[in-house]
């Protein structure tokens, strides 16, 4: 399986100051990555995730977690301070695998498609 954090490629000028990120896990034989998640680095230097998505043929594998996990140890070397998401909140599901993954509730977000915001405080 292979893995890389890069820098998102053709992004717009304001992107580029946005500091987007994003990382696939990708599978012989099968195109596309099979899960790949989006940050955005922002100028308090806190990493918030901006899409976490595995192909429904390989959930339950521990992907996304794994990709959660390289997101952590690349805010830890690089000094953020906090992860945080924001998400609808009725997904239970996304509810439960951030919850399994020390995410704390921290309130609802302003936005108004955007519910729920958790964050999980990094050990630097």
């Amino acid at each position: 399986m292979q893995a890389l954090w890069q820098r998102i490629k053709g992004a717009t000028p304001e992107d580029q100051q946005a500091n987007l990120w994003s990382m696939g896990l990708r599978i012989p034989r099968f195109k596309p990555p099979v899960s790949w998640l989006i940050a955005e680095r922002h100028s308090n230097g806190s990493l918030e995730i901006l899409g976490l998505f595995t192909h429904k043929q390989f959930r339950r594998l521990g992907l996304a977690t794994r990709l959660l996990e390289a997101l952590q140890e690349y805010g830890q070397d690089t000094g953020s301070g906090s992860l945080s998401i924001r998400f609808t909140e009725h997904f239970d599901l996304a509810l439960l695998f951030f919850e399994r993954h020390l995410f704390e509730r921290v309130g609802p977000s302003k936005a108004p498609r955007d519910r729920l915001h958790m964050v999980r405080e990094l050990m630097i």
